[in-house]
């Protein structure tokens, strides 16, 4: 039976779903890893938006994604905190 392969981006390293299921049960519950790949499609999809030029998603799609970010860094144990919100007057965080 082939085995299909996971790979995080194009040309990059292949991993096989067996081996991938292995290392995600070590540590996450079903529900967790369930979670991390809708999330990691969302990110993937927020990401991909262009209407800003090519590889500058849209505002919204970008903080879409950093709050699918989030979430993600969360279900491993991280906490992430929001210090600095984007204003009108600090838009780029300066």
């Amino acid at each position: 039976m082939k085995e299909d392969k996971v790979s995080c981006w194009e040309g990059g390293p292949e991993m096989s779903d067996t081996l991938l299921a292995q290392i995600m049960t070590d540590t996450l519950t079903d529900k967790e890893m369930n979670e991390l790949g809708s999330l990691g499609y969302c990110i993937i999809d927020s990401l991909l938006c262009e209407a800003n030029g090519p590889h500058m998603p849209c505002r919204t799609d970008r903080l879409t994604a950093v709050v699918d970010m989030k979430r993600y860094l969360e279900i491993h144990g991280y906490t992430v905190v929001k210090n600095n919100p984007i204003t009108t007057e600090n838009q780029h965080g300066f």
